[in-house]
């Protein structure tokens, strides 16, 4: 596994202040600029959920990695809680970064996720 060694302030358009990491040899953090994410929320017998993510490479390389308990009011909530804090984790070395959960973006899985959370929500006003 490589070492982190260089963080580098980088200037964006209009001025606008990127830091991110590079590895030995001036590489970049993250081969071809993309993170994959594994995630999940398992409800636990008194009501919370157990939270998880893990965030790696290309090269399969875990970079980020982290489990905590949350008192999500449902699966769908501590879901987009995880992924959430997972697509944050990985930003937090190269703020470019495309995340990906399987083969799809994880920015749209958050959005599914939460469409499906509204549509619950609307039908238990409908009953």
């Amino acid at each position: 596994m490589d070492c982190i060694y260089k963080v580098r302030d980088h200037y964006g358009a209009y001025g606008s202040d990127r830091t991110y990491f590079e590895r030995d040899g001036y590489r970049p953090f993250y081969p071809d600029g993309a993170a994959f994410i594994n995630y999940r929320a398992q409800p636990m017998p008194d009501g919370c959920y157990f939270l998880g993510f893990e965030v790696s490479t290309q090269t399969g390389e875990v970079v980020a990695l982290k489990r905590w308990a949350s008192r999500e009011q449902t699966e769908l909530t501590a879901k987009i809680e995880a992924l959430k804090a997972a697509v944050s984790a990985a930003c937090a070395y190269d703020d470019r970064v495309r995340c990906f959960v399987g083969g799809e973006l994880a920015e749209n899985v958050i959005k599914k996720l939460e469409r499906e959370y509204d549509e619950w929500q609307t039908s238990l006003s409908q009953d």
